[in-house]
């Protein structure tokens, strides 16, 4: 049975994923390492992906209050 927490948990884990990455190691050999790509109007998907991920090295408190909610929510709740 599907839930709106499942859900949570998914989103939560795909965005843990992305915050974990390491620009200049990972993103380097993608060739997405610079910022400026990103920021210009007419950027393409790899533009778009870039600043996500940069998007979300900057959200990492926020991803931290999801975790703890959804640890708190597994003990009390279960899954």
């Amino acid at each position: 049975m599907f839930s709106v927490f499942k859900y949570f948990k998914v989103g939560l884990l795909l965005i843990n994923s992305i915050a974990i990455l390491n620009r200049k190691r990972f993103l380097s050999k993608l060739g997405m390492d610079d910022l400026s790509i990103a920021n210009d109007e007419t950027a393409g998907l790899k533009g778009k992906f870039a600043g996500a991920l940069q998007a979300a090295s900057y959200l990492k408190l926020f991803i931290a209050l999801g975790n703890v909610i959804a640890i708190v929510l597994e003990i009390f709740i279960g899954g």
